[in-house]
């Protein structure tokens, strides 16, 4: 018994070596079927925990595949892991700092904010904190349920304008390590966005992290270990793109692009060289370079805005003199008008680019994608130089001597069992589902001694004779019926489940619908083929009044073109595309679960 037992173990143990080479060189479907495999023949429950989960990094490897871009990369340097963050001569020394621990912090431009990652009960979570004044800070605070995961989430760094916060994690969707993310923030709900991973090739099957943009928006840098030792990493430099082209890629061509090479150096090319000269498309293809200049001048001039504003607000920061610091916030609110008026035209002039690009791919043309005008005045348009040497190494970010709030105690919500019970601080329930257990119907309060260590308990009075008490809140059902065992153990044989929704009472039979719909909520593409010309711009048009969806096109294996249209998080919205879409004679399109 125990030599078919080390058998099996030492079979499921080769075929996941086997998958681990092909998950490492991006053959995600081939990974998945012998993963798939040793979950199989395994006897062993935590082995075959851990091959779903590689499992599921094959999914998402391959849904990542599908919509990948193809980045110019300038340069790369190998260095030392430890110290990696010293050769971010980009950004500026006042921008980050070392806490006491270690860790380090990132601040905003306008330096009242900060954020970093920390121990939070065994696994690293991002946290944030605002000044209060020149010498205190918030309580740092955790950044919402959308950017905490199973596993870690390190390494937050925000833009040079405020606006994006990246990071990586190893729990959210991605392929695999620690992947990439940004969130935006969003103006009009005042918080962040939900994080998105970056994509392929900025995240890949090793770890990748701490992604910048340069501050004159010309260049994109970020680490990783995908192709060096443990103790090292490889920094990238690469063009900066905002509306890179997206297509699928094959596992080889994953293979060339995800190791990041360096390109040499080249002169500026007439673009129209680029295609087949046959090809009917010179108009298309000058509206093409108008818009990509006319893009690139007003991001530029954004930046040279910004990094002013950036500027002047440090300098009032460190005023003290009431007449310098009202011309200081005149300058401040003339700059904020000037930054929105350029935000605006770059918003049109991003919608002409896609457009451009639209038609070009409507035509069959994929246009490559080359290094952007550099910066200059919007007048202009000439081909910028790249770096002569971007791996200036800088002193160690300074140990920040910051003193936070001291954090108030709040009250423990988690149900357990303790030798004296505790009513809950409120009795409101949070929004959405949450399920309780009913212990107990009175005519009158209950004691402490009745409830047998229960906790929380929930006291509700439903009339001057009856009072209701109930134990916990769970979001799962799973986790309230676990609750339950332990509940009835206590000696409440007769206690159940209950549920609410948005504090309101809700039959368990409905709740758990809604539970299930939640959990099993998908994304979706809208799949269509017949065009190996391109799509026609009639249809283009139809696409582009109703979404914003990225457009691939890939072709399948006996040569069909087949053209995606996602994601979709709203079933709805690909549906009502799809319908208009069969009404403007649009043949075999379908909706498909990524």
């Amino acid at each position: 018994m125990l030599i078919s037992f080390s058998a099996t173990a030492q079979q499921a143990s080769q075929f996941e070596k086997q998958a681990d080479a092909k998950l490492s060189s991006y053959a995600f479907d081939e990974a998945s079927i012998l993963y798939k495999r040793a979950h199989d023949v395994s006897n062993d429950s935590s082995f075959k925990t851990r091959m779903l989960e590689k499992i599921t990094q094959c999914d998402n490897g391959m849904q990542m595949l599908s919509f990948a871009c193809e980045p110019i990369v300038v340069a790369s340097k190998k260095v030392p892991r430890n110290s990696f963050y010293q050769y971010y001569s980009h950004i500026e020394h006042d921008r980050w700092a070392k806490l006491s621990s270690g860790e380090i912090v990132s601040f905003s431009p306008d330096m009242k904010t900060l954020f970093f990652s920390q121990d939070n009960l065994g696994q690293r979570d991002i946290y944030t904190s605002t000044k209060i004044n020149d010498t205190l800070w918030s309580t740092p605070t955790l950044m919402g349920n959308v950017f905490l995961s199973s596993k870690d989430e390190i390494m937050p760094l925000i833009s040079f304008d405020g606006e994006k916060l990246y990071y990586s994690s190893q729990g959210l969707f991605g392929m695999g390590g620690y992947d990439m993310f940004v969130s935006e923030w969003d103006e009009n709900s005042n918080s962040w966005g939900e994080p998105q991973n970056m994509g392929f090739p900025f995240s890949s099957v090793g770890d990748d992290f701490l992604f910048s943009d340069t501050p004159d928006g010309n260049y994109s840098i970020f680490a990783s270990n995908r192709d060096c030792s443990k103790d090292s990493v490889i920094i990238y430099v690469l063009e900066f793109n905002n509306t890179p082209l997206k297509s699928s890629l094959s596992a080889s061509q994953a293979q060339r692009i995800g190791a990041l090479e360096p390109q040499p150096q080249q002169e500026a090319k007439d673009q129209s060289a680029l295609y087949d000269s046959s090809t009917p498309s010179n108009s298309s293809l000058t509206a093409y370079q108008a818009s990509l200049s006319e893009y690139w001048a007003i991001k530029d001039s954004i930046f040279s805005a910004m990094q002013k504003q950036n500027e002047t607000r440090r300098r009032l920061s460190s005023t003290v003199n009431d007449a310098d610091s009202k011309l200081l916030e005149r300058k401040i609110a003339s700059s904020e008008v000037q930054i929105f008026e350029l935000q605006h035209r770059m918003g049109q002039a991003s919608a002409n680019l896609q457009q451009a690009e639209l038609t070009l791919l409507a035509q069959g043309i994929v246009p490559n994608s080359e290094p952007k005008p550099a910066k200059h005045p919007i007048s202009q348009s000439p081909q910028h130089s790249r770096p002569d040497n971007p791996f200036t190494k800088i002193e160690s970010p300074k140990v920040a001597d910051l003193i936070f709030e001291e954090p108030q105690e709040t009250f423990d919500y988690s149900f357990r069992v303790l030798d004296e019970a505790i009513f809950a601080e409120s009795n409101e329930l949070p929004s959405g589902i949450i399920y309780q257990i009913q212990i107990l119907s009175s005519t009158r309060p209950a004691t402490l001694k009745q409830l047998k260590g229960l906790s929380p308990v929930f006291e509700k009075k439903q009339s001057p004779s009856k009072y209701i008490y109930c134990v916990g809140r769970f979001s799962k059902y799973y986790e309230a019926q676990t609750a339950l065992k332990t509940v009835k153990k206590r000696g409440f044989s007769s206690a159940f489940v209950v549920a609410f929704n948005n504090g309101k009472s809700l039959s368990l039979a409905n709740a758990r619908k809604v539970e299930a719909s939640a959990a099993n909520s998908a994304r979706f593409q809208l799949v269509f083929t017949d065009y190996p010309d391109g799509i026609p711009a009639p249809i283009l048009e139809v696409i582009r009044a109703s979404c914003s969806k990225d457009i691939a096109r890939r072709s399948s294996d006996n040569g069909e073109i087949i053209y995606y249209i996602a994601p979709f998080d709203d079933k709805n919205e690909a549906e009502a595309l799809l319908a208009k879409l069969l009404a403007v004679g649009v043949q075999g399109a379908s909706i498909e679960t990524i």
